[in-house]
């Protein structure tokens, strides 16, 4: 059995946790407080867990988007291998992406805050998803990047909210059960 990194059973444990009336409320509603308390409850925990702090912030959200997608049955692929290129999360999936772009979106979590080797990996993106208003980046710290970008910390707890939003989940449900 797998390993869970610990920042991630942190993150896990304190969504799974939430009050369920809060928990409830904020996946019909409201997702940015729900993602600010969690944040703010694990960033303070983090450092003593792991000394690189963009490695730390980039699992944290990795884990709060993945506990979020599942739960507000989001359609998504995670950790997939497209034309050689890793790609965090793609919304809702690699057969959209393929077929109809401008309906996708891919999410880089960047571990790293060099703007060049941010840049080299959202070029390469680029070439699979030439709609570039439909790639976003999620930083641990503030870097001057020309694409659209969430720092966990600042305005990360807005990107379910710019999600769903920005793509028009409905048409790509199963059971079309989103509350929007």
């Amino acid at each position: 059995m797998e390993d869970i990194h610990p920042i991630k059973k942190l993150a896990f444990e304190y969504l799974k946790n939430a009050d369920d009336n809060e928990l409830s409320q904020c996946m019909a509603k409201n997702t940015q407080n729900l993602i600010s308390k969690t944040v703010e409850h694990c960033i303070q925990k983090i450092s003593n867990i792991n000394k690189n702090k963009n490695e730390s912030l980039a699992v944290l959200a990795t884990s709060i988007l993945h506990f979020l997608l599942t739960n507000l049955l989001i359609p998504s692929q995670r950790k997939v291998n497209y034309r050689r290129l890793d790609l965090d999360i793609v919304i809702p999936d690699l057969k959209t992406l393929q077929t109809n772009p401008q309906n996708c979106l891919i999410i880089v979590i960047a571990e790293t805050t060099n703007p060049d080797k941010i840049n080299t990996q959202i070029n390469r993106i680029i070439e699979i998803q030439p709609h570039v208003d439909r790639i976003w980046l999620v930083l641990g710290k503030d870097v001057d990047v020309g694409f659209r970008k969430y720092v966990v910390g600042k305005n990360f707890h807005l990107i379910i909210h710019d999600m769903v939003k920005t793509i028009d989940l409905k048409k790509h449900a199963k059971l079309n059960v989103f509350r929007t």
